[in-house]
């Protein structure tokens, strides 16, 4: 018997055997932020949007994902290699997150079919005073077209 109240952390390395195990990136493959392509919403049968539901839902729909990072100085994202910049390292979010789309576990229910969700957003913005010390730098960030 497993108690759930014990938690670890662990790391399993599985390997093919008689096949290629590199798992470097591809002789011609696009630097960080050059990671482009689809991202393909399906939903499951009986869920909204799905073949054998009565509830309405989103169709199957392939959505296009590219962004435009800035490098920097203009953004420090392509630097810290952040997730949403490319797609090969995206793990959710705002892009795949469309109108009527069900982002649950294959195996899951959607447990609110008749009612629609509500959720807010928290923005937070930075900014910085221009002084004679620093306008230099912030003239060189102002050369980008945002």
């Amino acid at each position: 018997m497993v108690d759930h109240k014990q938690k670890s952390v662990a790391t399993a390395n599985m390997v093919a055997l008689d096949s290629p195990t590199c798992l470097c990136s591809a002789p011609n493959a696009a630097a960080f932020g050059g990671g482009k392509g689809q991202l393909i919403y399906t939903p499951v049968p009986d869920e909204p949007g799905g073949k054998d539901s009565t509830v309405p839902g989103a169709p199957a729909t392939s959505l296009g994902f590219a962004k435009d990072c800035l490098p920097y100085p203009a953004s420090t994202m392509l630097l810290e290699e952040n997730p949403s910049c490319d797609l090969r390292s995206y793990t959710g979010g705002q892009s795949c997150c469309h109108h009527m789309f069900t982002l649950l576990d294959k195996d899951q229910k959607t447990p609110w079919q008749d009612k629609f969700l509500v959720y807010r957003m928290k923005w937070r913005f930075w900014f910085q005073e221009v002084t004679p010390e620093n306008q230099n730098q912030i003239a060189d960030v102002e050369q980008f077209n945002w």
